[in-house]
């Protein structure tokens, strides 16, 4: 597909938005790319270099290490994203301070 775009969603709990996501994704012609923890998303992001236009990323992950705020920290030092919007609403300020 021609100007196919992707985007990648660090979430270990996708499955709930999937159905959603992969509605939108058709629509706007975009395909959805999923890691359940921060560390797998990190190595996307390395492994893929140019790859990935956007990151969603989830607040917090109930397996790994790394969690959504220092992820942010690390994804933005990969590269400056368009766009890294968590997921949820909670502590979305300190995040947006954060990507700032």
């Amino acid at each position: 597909m021609e100007n196919m775009r992707e985007i990648l969603m660090i979430d270990d709990k996708f499955s709930k938005w999937q159905p959603v996501l992969e509605k939108s994704a058709t629509h706007y012609v975009f395909i959805i790319t999923n890691t359940t923890s921060v560390e797998e998303g990190l190595g996307k992001l390395l492994n893929y270099p140019g790859n990935i236009q956007a990151v969603m990323l989830a607040l917090s992950f109930a397996n790994g290490a790394i969690q959504g705020k220092e992820g942010l920290l690390k994804i933005k030092e990969i590269d400056n994203y368009n766009s890294i919007k968590p997921d949820k609403q909670t502590d979305l300020k300190s995040l947006v301070s954060l990507s700032n």
